[in-house]
């Protein structure tokens, strides 16, 4: 029975941050090749399956992978396998893994070269389908959108704390999802700041689009005003309407936020604050610290970007 067991897409990015730390233990001399930034997880995937029959006497050659191609905004392509593994050999490979988060390599932007800079994360608040268990449903019934529910008083009020909690800190620019909630609490969180800084509508930073419609219910630019004073809609967004499709449930989310948050950081300055959703944040996580990890709702992340390391 174990033989035929298969792993679920979301520990399919595991598995490749295995065959990443994998391929710097054992073949450290490829870890760049001329012209090639190799640091992202799914790029060492394929390069240690080329590698794995002909260095690795002590594992078995790997089973097929049918690679899935997306494509970023900026036109680099990006392999990810969404095929399932069986456990068997993953348990094989796991003997030979050690942990080394991501964070080790080093980022070529001259924006990412500051000493210190510091990237603040928040989910958005409590959402009203969040108490009210039939209004998604009664939403679906009446053909109306259904993805894009506001904050309860609650989710006002913790995204209000939040905001106080951030209001003393040196952030230079907001960048949120385009979503009700999201930009509800970003709004929140930018009353409590005496000079607040500017607030930008990224789409990239949507939710996975597996917990969306088809297309996502994002609002009108009309209905954002009504929102937000905030928003500052000179902004040129990285990601632009309709977000490339998304497979593999919650993890779908990773290869654009994975380019959003590099984006973001490297065309930015000063430290930022980004307002999203559970698996996006998540992602980041993983594209951050090699760690999948869903957080609260207006739970704030900090993340220290030193000298090359992320902390």
């Amino acid at each position: 029975m174990c033989d035929q067991m298969t792993i679920t897409p979301r520990l399919i990015l595991s598995i490749q941050l295995s065959f990443y730390t994998f391929l710097r233990s054992f073949h450290s001399s490829f870890i760049v090749l001329p012209s090639i930034p190799f640091y992202r997880p799914f790029h060492y995937v394929v390069l240690l399956l080329l590698l794995l029959p002909h260095h690795s006497p002590f594992l078995p050659p790997p089973p097929s992978i049918r690679p899935s191609l997306f494509s970023s905004p900026s036109g680099r392509s990006l392999l990810l396998p969404m095929s399932p593994l069986p456990l068997p050999f993953l348990h094989r490979v796991f003997t030979f893994i050690q942990e080394s988060p991501l964070s080790s390599l080093s980022s070529s932007s001259s924006s990412m070269r500051d000493k210190e800079r510091l990237l603040y994360t928040v989910r958005h608040g409590e959402r009203v389908d969040n108490v009210d268990k039939s209004w998604k449903a009664n939403r679906k019934e009446k053909g109306e959108i259904w993805d894009d529910p506001p904050l309860t008083d609650r989710g006002l009020k913790q995204a209000s704390e939040t905001g106080v909690r951030l209001s003393s800190l040196p952030i230079t620019a907001v960048f949120a999802s385009p979503f009700t909630r999201t930009i509800q609490t970003a709004t929140q969180i930018l009353t409590q700041f005496d000079s607040p800084p500017p607030l930008y509508i990224e789409p990239g930073l949507a939710e996975s689009l597996n917990a969306c419609m088809d297309p996502p219910g994002i609002p009108s630019k009309e209905r954002m005003r009504e929102l937000s004073p905030y928003i500052n809609f000179s902004y040129a967004p990285v990601y632009s309407l309709p977000l490339p499709k998304e497979t593999g449930g919650d993890v779908g989310c990773y290869p654009r936020v994975a380019h959003i948050i590099q984006s973001l950081l490297d065309n930015s300055t000063g430290n930022i604050l980004i307002v999203s959703h559970g698996s996006p944040i998540a992602s980041s996580h993983l594209y951050l610290f090699s760690r999948w990890a869903y957080v609260g709702q207006c739970t704030v992340s900090t993340i220290a970007y030193r000298q090359g390391t992320y902390m």
